[in-house]
């Protein structure tokens, strides 16, 4: 199944294969590969690909190439398919004719699904199905896809030609035997190098044309062997030509060709009021009211990740919190019960817990996507967006990450350019997410005054953490536009977009589009999280120093002999006795060791052994700084940002060099910063993993950040020492 992106593939895809289907990765790239088993009327079952959604098979990006690679057996493990359903727009014929006539070049039996002929006659468009048959010499079966009419009819029409595999003789020749001469030449000269020898079929002539239009050079080069592309190149050489000549030949030549299929169609459009999308779209796309609408729309859709998702993840916390209780409470106090509760049963809530923020901004941006008003957001934002080199549909993951930067990362596979999509997924996580909250109102509330008035009517406490969030705003701006200048050199973007139709969404597309991306997550970042948490768990809990252990023991087994104690005292002294063995094992543990080993490395930032290792325990997840902290001081493993005696505890603790408190407003503030740019999160490191298809770039966003925060961090706490401001 091919289609451009819009023309309904999507919608028909999900209405055939339903759940069945299964979403992997093409070998090599990030592109989806959806595929799912379909049962013919005959009772014949056969193997369904969704092809990623394109406008033409000139390879000038992954999608495009991986659709060729299909239609060609190309890829590995993968069969060359016996059938292509093209599913296209009947209100823009005439470009989506562009990729059915390049598919009809291949000569593999074809249908075009006549798709949207609802919205065709609501623009007055009459088309008939029969002539366009009759002129391209293949089946066209028109259908409404979101509504299900013509569906069976596209079934039936597989099964017939599976089973005859006869087709029709076109009118009009393919496009491929009536080239310009300016193709014609560089075509069947590269045809007769690459057939060694046999005789030129017009599938050889497809792939010549193919080799000749598509990328070569540059970043987003075309994956060819090193054989063909010198014979590529030698030709264009012959011809004293280039790629972008010949591609500007073939895209008058073709739309010339299918005028011509059109006219003969007879394909006519009436004078007609203006349709319910024009209308809207004065109002939407309006030079005051559209961004105004804009700032509510996506205020609306944040402001509800943030409420909406928070009831679902105290739920979640509370059963994986039930059920770790339940572990420790039927299994006895071992290393076994504790991996499970504090590696495995952390580790999988870790997951589990962000999947009601991404679930309700998928379904959200699925919605935004089949109303179509998501294309009229990037078109809205695209001005603010290119000033620092990006595309206009930077916009939505980066307000995406506010929530989550995982979410954000996975939302950026709707920016077309590979370079623009991985500047996005690097500057992500520069957003303040919903995570460094709990750490920056632990600061916060223990070395400023939250509640004192600035101005007489501002919060202290509000102010530093707003001044915060702006801090993560502009330096992500800054760093994208060094990017764009240095590693991702590349023109401004020019914002090509298809504004397509106002339609009511499918609730099978997005229910089926939250099974897939809540699965996806689950399966894939789930494993790297999972098995980090556990990591993080062994280094903070090994080795159990025997002395250490045999000394907390004996002082408990004195305090529950001590018959004229209350039982409330007991638990109560017991409980501190077991918060002062937590804080010595982990000190004693190889999580403290880290801890002690890079304090010379945080020591200029102010930070101590006690802080490093709660920046080596927060990789898991920035607010596991706060419980660490927690188990350090001895007050619990559940203390919370609001809990007063942890914050009772910093104010309490002395620097041993000074004799003065440790944690000052200095500290603090440079604890701040560096929580503003470390990358801190294990989550947002695998699922960047998972959308570049490398550890290469993961591993320089936790670089380039790490460094930025010490930096900063460092500045801040120097300067302010300078300034003897503590």
């Amino acid at each position: 199944m091919a289609g451009n992106p819009n023309a309904g593939k999507t919608t028909l895809f999900n209405a055939l294969a339903g759940t069945r289907q299964k979403v992997a990765n093409y070998p090599g790239v990030t592109v989806e590969q959806k595929e799912a088993p379909l049962t013919l009327p005959s009772g014949k079952t056969v193997q369904l690909i969704d092809l990623p959604g394109c406008y033409s098979l000139t390879a000038r990006s992954p999608e495009e190439q991986v659709a060729h690679d299909v239609l060609f057996g190309r890829i590995p493990g993968q069969q060359a398919p016996t059938l292509v359903l093209c599913v296209i727009d009947a209100s823009n014929l005439e470009r989506n004719l562009y990729l059915a006539t390049q598919i009809l070049d291949q000569g593999i039996p074809l249908i075009i699904v006549l798709n949207m002929m609802d919205v065709a006659r609501e623009k007055g468009i009459h088309v008939d199905p029969f002539r366009l048959e009759t002129l391209l010499g293949c089946t066209v079966v028109p259908t409404v896809a979101r509504r299900g009419t013509g569906l069976d009819e596209v079934l039936k029409k597989i099964d017939s030609l599976l089973k005859d595999g006869s087709c029709l003789s076109p009118e009009i020749p393919p496009f491929i035997e009536r080239l310009p001469e300016r193709l014609e030449l560089p075509v069947q000269q590269l045809a007769k190098c690459l057939s060694n020898g046999k005789p030129v079929d017009q599938r050889d002539r497809a792939q010549s044309l193919w080799f000749l239009l598509a990328n070569i050079d540059g970043d987003e080069a075309v994956n060819l062997p090193e054989r063909e592309l010198q014979q590529v190149r030698q030709v264009l050489s012959d011809i004293h030509s280039t790629t972008s000549g010949l591609r500007k030949e073939e895209s008058h030549s073709r739309y010339d060709y299918i005028a011509e299929i059109l006219r003969r169609a007879e394909v006519r459009q009436e004078d007609h009021p203006h349709t319910p999308t024009e209308k809207l779209d004065a109002v939407f796309l309006h030079a005051v009211f559209g961004p105004i609408l804009f700032i509510l729309i996506f205020a609306f859709v944040f402001q509800s990740i943030f409420t909406w998702a928070a009831p679902a993840m105290e739920v979640i916390e509370q059963v994986f919190g039930r059920l770790a209780g339940f572990v420790e409470t039927v299994l006895p106090e071992s290393m076994f019960s504790d991996l499970l509760v504090n590696g495995i049963i952390a580790g999988v809530g870790n997951t589990v817990v962000f999947l009601p923020q991404i679930l309700i901004l998928f379904l959200f941006l699925g919605i935004l996507e089949d109303t179509g008003y998501l294309a009229r957001a990037a078109f809205i934002m695209d001005r603010l967006m290119s000033s620092v080199g990006l595309d206009g549909k930077a916009f939505i993951p980066l307000l995406s990450s506010f929530a989550c930067a995982v979410p954000g990362i996975m939302a950026t596979r709707t920016i077309p350019s590979r370079k623009d999509r991985l500047v996005t997924i690097l500057i992500a996580p520069l957003m303040a997410c919903s995570a460094r909250l709990p750490v920056y109102t632990l600061v916060i509330g223990t070395v400023f005054t939250p509640d004192q008035k600035v101005f007489g009517f501002l919060n202290l406490g509000g102010l530093v953490m707003g001044f915060l969030y702006l801090m993560g705003i502009a330096s992500a701006i800054l760093i994208a536009s060094i990017f764009k200048k240095t590693l991702f050199r590349s023109p401004k973007p020019v914002l090509l977009l298809e504004l397509p139709t106002y339609k009511a969404p499918s609730l099978k597309n997005l229910l089926l589009l939250l099974w897939d991306r809540g699965l996806q997550f689950v399966t894939r970042a789930g494993t790297v999280i999972l098995a980090v948490t556990v990591l993080l768990w062994g280094l903070l809990s090994f080795p159990r120093d025997p002395g250490t252990l045999a000394k907390y023991e004996k002082e408990r087994m004195i305090i529950t002999s001590q018959l004229e104690v209350s039982q409330e005292a007991k638990a109560s002294e017991i409980s501190r006795i077991n918060g002062q063995e937590r804080e010595e094992l982990l000190e004693k543990s190889y999580g403290g060791r880290l801890g002690h080993f890079i304090e010379p490395v945080i020591e200029p930032l102010g930070f101590n052994w006690k802080v490093g290792v709660g920046l080596v325990a927060s990789l898991a997840a920035r607010e596991v700084f706060v419980s660490t902290l927690g188990v350090i001081y001895g007050i619990s493993e559940d203390a919370d940002e609001n809990n007063l005696t942890l914050r009772q505890a910093l104010h309490a603790e002395l620097n041993p060099a000074t004799g003065k408190p440790f944690l000052t407003a200095r500290v603090g503030l440079s604890l701040l910063i560096f929580y503003v740019y470390a990358c801190q999160c294990m989550s947002t490191i695998a699922i960047a993993r998972r959308e570049t298809n490398s550890w290469r770039w993961p591993a320089f966003m936790f670089a380039y950040m790490t460094l930025t925060a010490w930096v900063a961090s460092f500045l801040v706490y120097s300067v302010g020492g300078w300034m003897g401001f503590d």
